[in-house]
């Protein structure tokens, strides 16, 4: 299901103190001539930066870092400064200069923990790498409902986030890298 919202007024988010990140779902068949328009109405805005998403729950494991058949890929980096690559077992971000304003194009996996084998102790562990927290106060460990098991959480093993920078362009680099001090906890 694609649902479509109406857009916050850019005088309001011109009176933002604070940078902030407009993210933007692009589905299959986005109107790609419109990129760059949409990037120029909010390049005049101080502070903003974009994050194009691709739809998470077309990626998978085989086309998180795939680049060949990426049609948003390309498009972007027809219009804008290619800079670097980030990611993790879970997500990455494919930077761009766009005229000085940040941009991002974001791929995600439609769940929240890996499940993963020790080659060394042969023993399974569920990687966790968000706690998502519903409106309703309600504590998930997935997108899918699952709720997170707070006695189990309380005897986790943190280890530092594996989010790195992969490739990082001549040309530029992205200002920052996002969450790199947090972790991921690791169930036994």
């Amino acid at each position: 299901m694609q649902h479509y919202v109406q857009e916050s007024n850019d005088a309001l988010l011109s009176r933002l103190a604070v940078p902030f990140r407009i993210n933007c779902v692009l589905y299959k068949k986005y109107p790609a001539d419109q990129l760059k328009p949409y990037l120029e109405r909010f390049r005049k805005i101080d502070g903003a930066s974009i994050q194009f998403r691709f739809d998470y729950t077309e990626t998978t494991p085989d086309n998180l870092y795939e680049e060949g058949h990426d049609h948003i890929l390309h498009d972007l980096k027809k219009i804008a400064d290619y800079t670097g690559l980030d990611g993790c077992r879970m997500r990455c971000g494919f930077h761009f200069d766009y005229k000085g304003m940040e941009l991002t194009y974001h791929k995600t996996l439609p769940y929240s923990t890996v499940i993963e084998r020790d080659e060394r102790d042969d023993k399974e562990y569920d990687i966790l790498y968000d706690i998502l927290i519903k409106q309703t106060g309600a504590i998930h460990s997935d997108w899918d409902g699952t709720p997170l098991d707070i006695e189990a959480y309380r005897n986790v093993v943190f280890e530092p986030y594996d989010l790195k920078w992969i490739q990082r362009s001549r040309t530029g680099l992205s200002k920052r890298l996002p969450f790199l001090k947090t972790a991921c906890a690791i169930f036994h």
